[in-house]
């Protein structure tokens, strides 16, 4: 396998699926900005192929990513600051699958059974049946917030996906889709305004 960095400027001409992206200075570093296209609603987007889609592609492999999110200007409440890395794109989104973090649900923000374990999430479109929030084994706390960089990393192999946060271990998910080859990308949900640094993919 060989790790391979994603340069950020790079990423600027990557091919944006229902998102808008720009390359910007935040918090002292270049980063990709990431946000949903502007028009589209709630019943749109959520757990869809909202996302950057880079050039890299694995079946198995590491991905990492430094990421911060916050809600964006005109979030709604119940937005969470959604973000995080999908793997296994086809097409433009038809298939795949990602794990995001919901910093407003870090533990650090004090939220609320079940939010408190929901921190971390996975799931895999189209087929969401294993993914939903209240599912224990596709989400887990984590101590995260938003406003903060976060070190994510993803380690897939065959069916496995492990998700690390600044090094450690918080979700373990043994996926139903099949590995397929496909594509990286920075994923984003309503009401986020998102930001990518220091992408790495060791495929």
């Amino acid at each position: 396998m060989e790790r391979i960095a994603v340069r950020t400027d790079v990423l600027a001409f990557a091919h944006c699926q229902h998102v808008i992206s720009r390359v910007v200075v935040e918090q002292g570093r270049q980063a990709l900005r990431v946000e949903l296209a502007p028009g589209l609603g709630p019943e749109a987007v959520f757990q869809k192929p909202t996302f950057v889609i880079t050039s890299a592609h694995l079946t198995d492999g590491i991905i990492e990513a430094d990421v911060l999110a916050r809600r964006s200007r005109n979030a709604l409440p119940v937005s969470k600051a959604s973000a995080g890395l999908a793997y296994r794109i086809t097409g433009s989104g038809q298939v795949f699958e990602a794990v995001y973090l919901r910093p407003m649900s870090g533990h650090p923000m004090k939220p609320t059974p079940p939010l408190d374990r929901q921190a971390v999430q996975y799931f895999a479109f189209p087929d969401a049946s294993r993914s939903k929030a209240h599912d224990p084994t596709c989400a887990a706390g984590a101590d995260v917030r938003p406003d903060t960089w976060i070190k994510l990393k993803l380690e897939i192999k065959e069916r496995s996906v492990k998700a690390y946060i600044d090094g450690v271990l918080v979700l373990e998910v043994q996926s139903k889709v099949s590995p397929a080859n496909g594509a990286v990308g920075l994923w984003v949900d309503i009401g986020t305004e998102a930001y990518f640094s220091n992408l790495h993919v060791t495929a």
